[in-house]
């Protein structure tokens, strides 16, 4: 059975001490002019704000977490939305290709692909991880396994479960490894 193609960004699917999912309220700039969909990785900057990650954002680039509501850039104002930013904390992402991924994914490394861009009908990001895989740090996800469901194979399409690399989360830096 094909996997289903349905990107909706990076989905929190554990916490690791059992208990709600960390989350932060960080401000979006009022000048910022594009919505932030649910799932929708994003970058601190160094005024405190936070942008979507974007397809232009260097593979290495640090990222802080992963949008847990919406933001509506038509809205007035400087706005905190809710951000899962716990380095260690497990999602759920749909792997992108034709091809697909095999059992050999299991703790290599992969990119973001399309982060910021929005499906305006569900409000969830179109993100999706890369098909292509490197055993280096420079990317921004290490992918942990196979997520469980039933109709989940390995493949195009699948739904993998996957970490911050920590070198590449800005908290990561202050978590002991």
């Amino acid at each position: 059975m094909a996997n289903a193609d349905t990107p909706r960004g990076l989905v929190p699917i554990t916490n690791p001490d059992g208990n709600k999912i960390p989350i932060e309220y960080l401000k979006v700039s009022s000048g910022y002019s594009s919505d932030i969909a649910v799932g929708t990785p994003v970058v601190q900057l160094s005024t405190g704000f936070i942008v979507p990650v974007t397809s232009a954002t260097p593979a290495n680039q640090l990222w802080v977490g992963v949008s847990m509501e919406f933001y509506d850039a038509s809205e007035e104002g400087t706005k905190a939305i809710a951000i899962a930013t716990d380095p260690f904390q497990k999602f759920l992402i749909q792997q992108n290709g034709t091809t697909g991924g095999t059992q050999a994914a299991v703790g290599a490394s992969g990119s973001f692909e399309d982060p910021e861009v929005v499906d305006t009908d569900t409000e969830l990001s179109s993100c999706q991880m890369l098909a292509g895989f490197t055993t280096t740090i420079s990317t921004p996800l290490r992918v942990i396994g196979l997520h469980p469901r039933s109709t989940n194979a390995w493949g195009a399409n699948n739904d993998l479960i996957v970490m911050p690399i920590l070198l590449s989360h800005q908290r990561g830096y202050s978590v002991p490894v």
